[in-house]
Order: structure tokens, then sequence, then C-alpha cells
């Protein structure tokens, strides 16, 4: 099924949707944000017979997984209308709104640190990689809650930093040849990070749970196990956007396991992998071959079930826990009557994941593979675990934004 989408018309290095509002870093590198609100009312008067549909595709995807969403979308019915307008809908859309004096600055980052070269907002706060380093600040509400202006950020870490993820109280830096760093989010130091180097070299982390994989290159990774705590502080985080995390990560990649042990038993003498990513619970593979491997990861704290349950002898681990990727998978799809092997890069979303190339980007959901967008972009960015805008992507280009809304079935 095709996507929904409209464009934003602003030159950015970069954008994230976050807490009903759509934050843009420019490329002078001052950061700004927009209420979504006020896009969407112009999008509702331009459509005016589609607002209630909308709402739900764009600003409340939660409404498709609670309990009456899954009642309503259970009758056929009511599935095939929203189906049929799904269908009517992305074909015929033609929207694009032009930001100006609705932006908000909230603070800016020193011109000789730019560019920017990734962003997260997490627990009411933005952290920023640049070329000279990580800068990050607090986020707060005015009365009529929206974000207060003007405010101060500061730098945190010294070193060229190209990826950030955070989770349970902590932010994962990659800095590429200088390797993966660790900080811990407070309320109020914002951020502390180690000044010794978790893992030597990191180009990018994802999540598995509450351990991360760390990968070296595209084709190389490292499963690093964390030690997690009840977390007893009553730290910030949006009722928009996110669900209060109880656990608070208190050792940071303390063992690891190699990703030639992980990938036992599952590439055949002659393939090689060349591009690898993960989610929360599955690891995806593209191969030499053009072999897609959507793998499940079973981790186990007793190793002694799995390893019996995948047919491995039992021997001296590095983890207290037992980790395996299962042997599953399936063709890489023809795309425009070749198999992609090598993405720019990956994200995921809710029964899929999202690849970015040189000349396109491409959804493969439910085992199959769609071009959703033909223009260059340089950056891709999905919500996965966001309460309100799990389906959305954001795909930044030269001078433009487009949003797209993924159809949630």
């Amino acid at each position: 099924m095709r996507t929904i989408k409209f464009n934003l018309n602003i030159e950015v290095f970069d954008c994230y949707i976050y807490s009903g509002h759509i934050f843009l870093f420019l490329k002078t590198g001052e950061i700004g944000c927009v209420n979504l609100n006020k896009i969407y009312h112009n999008l509702y008067v331009q459509y005016p017979d589609y607002v209630d549909f909308f709402r739900i595709i764009f600003q409340r995807n939660d409404y498709f997984k609670n309990q009456q969403g899954e009642f309503f979308f259970k009758i056929q019915e009511l599935r095939n209308t929203f189906d049929g307008l799904w269908k009517k809908i992305s074909t015929n859309i033609n929207f694009e709104y032009f930001i100006n004096d609705e932006l908000l600055i909230l603070a800016k980052i020193p011109e000789n640190d730019l560019p920017i070269l990734d962003v997260k907002i997490y627990g009411m706060k933005i952290f920023v990689a640049t070329l000279k380093g990580v800068y990050a600040m607090k986020l707060s509400y005015n009365s009529k809650y929206e974000f207060q202006k003007d405010k101060n950020i500061s730098k945190y870490f010294d070193s060229k930093s190209i990826s950030l993820n955070a989770k349970c109280g902590s932010l994962a830096i990659s800095t590429n040849n200088d390797g993966l760093f660790y900080g811990s989010i407070h309320d109020e130091s914002v951020l502390n990070v180690t000044e010794k180097e978790v893992s030597n070299k990191s180009i990018r982390t994802s999540w598995v749970n509450y351990d991360i994989i760390n990968y070296e290159n595209n084709h190389s990774f490292e499963f690093l196990e964390n030690i997690i705590n009840k977390d007893n502080n009553n730290n910030d985080y949006s009722f928009y956007d996110e669900k209060k995390e109880r656990k608070i990560i208190s050792g940071f990649g303390l063992n690891k396991i190699s990703n030639e042990e992980l990938t036992k038993n599952i590439l055949l003498e002659d393939e090689s992998i060349k591009y690898a990513f993960n989610s929360s619970s599955k690891s995806f593979f593209i191969t030499n071959k053009g072999k897609f491997y959507n793998s499940n990861i079973l981790i186990d704290n007793n190793s002694d079930s799995i390893l019996s349950l995948l047919g491995l002898e039992k021997k001296e681990k590095n983890t207290s826990k037992e980790v395996r990727i299962s042997r599953s998978y399936y063709e890489l799809p023809l795309v425009g009557n070749k198999k992609m092997l090598r993405p720019l890069s990956s994200n995921i979303i809710e029964n899929g994941c999202v690849l970015e190339f040189m000349d396109k980007v491409v959804l493969f959901k439910n085992n199959k593979a769609e071009i959703i967008d033909k223009e260059p972009s340089t950056i891709v960015r999905s919500y996965p675990s966001s309460i309100r805008y799990k389906n959305l992507l954001t795909i930044t280009k030269n001078d433009k934004i487009t949003i797209h809304s993924i159809y949630p079935f």
C-alpha cells in the first residue's frame, strides 16, 4: 500500500518529530520547532472532508493499536472502507506547506562546530551530534504548552560524533574511529559522558531490549550486555510521545559477543554480510548473494535451555546471557528490476523496515518491497518508540522535508 505524504518547504540539516512538534535543525546552526497543529490546520482547510482521517494517520497512530481501534478494525466492512479511503487519498493528495514566521528558535549551535551529523530527542532533552562533539539542552513548556525559546545549549562531549541513541537514562555516542562512548542522562546535569570508550570503533548502535548492538561498520557488529536497575528518579519525559521508563542502565557494555559468534550456523560458506541492522527483537542482514535475512534475536538468562533449543553445545561464555540469531531468511525482493545490496541507511518500522539508497527510499513491510520516494535524500528517520508517531517517516532533502504516513496494517 502506498504511503500518504506531503512536503514542508524549508532547508535544514535534519528534523525530528517529538511531543506534538517538528524540530528543525537549520543549516545556520539554529534549532527551531513548529507546532504540528499549525501545519495540519492548513492541511485540514485544503481537505475538509478528511480531517478525522488525517488526524489518525498523522497525529494519533496510537489509535490503531488501542483496544477500541483493534475492535474497530476487526470489522471487515469498516476495514475495507478505511483501505479504500487510504488508496484514494494516497493517489490524490497534493499538499505543500511553507514554514516562515511560525518557526520558534530555541537555541543555536556555534558555526565552527557545524555540520550537524545526528539528532536525538529523548526525555525532554535535545542531543545534537556535530563535527566537534555533542551538544545537549533541556526542553520546557510555557503555560500554553509551547516550548520556551532562547534556551542555552551546551557542549558535553568534544569528539566528532556521527550517531546517537538513547534509552533507560543512557546515551550511546558513536564517533567512528574514536569508538563508542556512553553518557548517563540526568535532569540536573543533563549529560555525563565517560572518558574511556566502550568499544574501539562505532558508526551506529541499535537497542535489543535493554542491551545494545554496536556496528563497527555496515557489516561487522557486536552485542553489548548492559546491567539494568530500577530507576527511582522522576526524570522528565513527554506525556504525548514517550512511555515513562522505570529502569536505568547502571553498567553499559560490560560484556560482548562478536558477530562471528552471533551468526554462526546462519550463513553459507560462500556468503558474506554486506549490510546489517536490527530492531529490538529482530536482526536484518543483506548478503552478497542477495538474501535478506529477517531473523529473531534470541536472548535467555538460562543459557542451558536456549543452547539445548538451538542444538548447540554448552561452552564458556563472555556474557551472563545466551544470545543467538535464529536461522531463517527470505530472498531480497526485486526493486526496479534489481536487488539493492548496499543501503545508505536503515530505519525500523512496525512489521518491517525502510532502506535508503542513492536514488530512492524503499519500504519493506509484510515481506513486500515498495519504492516510496525517488528524490535524493540526506536523512531518513522513523519513530518506532513514539506513542503517537510510530507510523510516520520523515525524509529530509536539500530544500524540503517529506512526511510519510505508512499504512498501519
